[in-house]
């Protein structure tokens, strides 16, 4: 084996060596880990459902599980297979080596966030993608590196409730992929890599052999699989410039060998220490706060430092704060819906941000940025909130109004920085939150920030 260990420390070493995880990275005796979990689905609540009757409808060579009818089935399905994923501790130990040796690309049949969660508490910079059940979509932008990896779950992603488990679920997959391939960054990385590492995968199962063929096409190579005799696959796969071995091995020994040799050779990743990732202030409009309360505690969860208003005060307290704590801040965070868009706080407040040439990063809570008739609609929204505050104060003419001279003038800067403040947010590439898995957006703000720091603010407006 020791031949095989230099030529994939070679390829480590090189940015060229991919690996690809299973859940039979552990010995569950004479059980496969879907055999396990199947056999504690049943265990959990409101299986009864949910669930088919197991001694039939459980499809061992496929792993995959067969649903009672209903609309929510396949959510509640997922949502019971991810707690069964959670309870699996065991993986900690392996997988926090794996997040130590530096690939570039982690393929995992695995649908659950467990390794992306050991990233996160070690800080280890990283992207993360899956392969969408039925849409196509590539949201894989930038090439993967050993400093900052991707994560791929090819069978989807729990947390969002779209994996592989059915043979519904299934067939719809494979007909995405087949009309849409996987995302072009993957693509290219598994196309100039030189060795590929499998872990803890069955050879015979379809999601492995559908890999397999992927990579083998990309390389014009075809391939053969033979099986070592035994019950099980053999859980090691090394292909060096596509001479196909096979490994057999435990999957753990040859981890810790791997992770051992990286370490003599000092190319081990070392968890870095908890520090403010950077100073970020989030605008927002008070109809929204529920949901800027929620999105500023994640960032804080990040090591991020959140400058928020809590409170709910009049437009010029607002404003007077948010001049003393912009300074104090490097990033600016406006969330943008079609509250904030009509609110003069909130757009004097993302001006000011342009003005002091702060880096703008819009959270976009809806779609009405990109209405083409927004301009029209503001000065529409204006226009009607100062004839309000004319006819209110025509009322008593003799009566001083301080607060309705103070709006009168609000919406008055109002109509003239909307436009301007518009059309900056249109330049700048925002993004769309997602209120059912707001975590994932708030941390690619967070990767957005640190690619951001030290490069170039934007204009300044006078």
């Amino acid at each position: 084996m020791q031949n095989y260990l230099n030529t994939i420390l070679s390829a480590i070493q090189k940015e060229k060596c991919v690996i690809i995880i299973g859940p039979e990275l552990l010995d569950f005796g004479n059980k496969t880990f879907f055999e396990l979990m199947c056999q504690e689905l049943p265990n959990l609540d409101n299986h009864q459902n949910v669930l088919d009757d197991f001694s039939e409808y459980i499809f061992l060579n496929e792993e995959l599980i067969q649903l009672k009818p209903g609309p929510q089935n396949e959510k509640k399905a997922a949502t019971m297979i991810d707690e069964f994923y959670q309870k699996q501790t065991a993986f900690d130990e392996p997988l926090r080596k794996i997040s130590q040796m530096p690939f570039k690309l982690i393929i995992s049949l695995m649908p659950d966030g467990r390794l992306r969660k050991i990233f996160d508490e070690q800080n280890f910079d990283h992207r993360f993608g899956f392969y969408p059940i039925d849409k196509p979509f590539d949201q894989i932008v930038e090439d993967p590196s050993t400093q900052i990896p991707l994560i791929y779950n090819l069978l989807g992603n729990l947390d969002v409730f779209e994996a592989v488990i059915t043979f519904d679920s299934m067939f719809r997959f494979l007909a995405n992929i087949l009309k849409y391939d996987l995302p072009n960054k993957v693509s290219k990385t598994l196309e100039s890599a030189s060795s590929f590492i499998f872990l803890g995968v069955h050879f015979e199962r379809w999601h492995t052999q559908l890999l397999l063929k992927i990579i083998t096409a990309a390389h014009g190579f075809n391939y053969s699989i033979s099986k070592n005799g035994s019950s099980k696959d053999v859980s090691v796969f090394v292909s060096h410039r596509l001479q196909l071995e096979l490994l057999d091995n435990d999957p753990v020994i040859f981890l810790n060998t791997l992770y051992n040799r990286c370490k003599e050779l000092n190319i081990l990743k070392k968890p870095a220490l908890p520090q403010s990732v950077a100073n970020v202030f989030v605008s927002y409009s008070h109809n929204d706060q529920i949901i800027a309360l929620a999105i500023a505690k994640i960032f804080r969860s990040q090591n991020v430092k959140v400058i928020i208003d809590e409170d709910d005060m009049p437009g010029g307290q607002k404003i007077a704060n948010f001049i003393a704590e912009i300074e104090q801040v490097g990033f600016f965070i406006p969330l943008i819906s079609a509250s904030s868009l009509f609110r003069p706080f909130v757009i004097k407040e993302i001006y000011d941000a342009i003005d002091r040439r702060k880096t703008i990063l819009p959270c976009l809570l809806d779609y009405t940025l990109n209405k083409s008739n927004l301009h029209t609609q503001q000065q529409t929204f204006a226009d009607e909130e100062l004839k309000k505050i004319a006819d209110e104060m025509h009322k008593n003419p003799t009566t001083e109004y301080p607060e309705l001279t103070a709006q009168r003038y609000q919406w008055i800067e109002y109509k003239k920085i909307c436009s301007v403040v518009v059309n900056e947010l249109k330049s700048i590439k925002g993004r769309q939150i997602n209120e059912s898995d707001i975590e994932t957006t708030v941390k690619e703000f967070v990767r957005d920030i640190k690619r951001h720091q030290g490069h170039a603010k934007p204009k300044s407006y006078k």
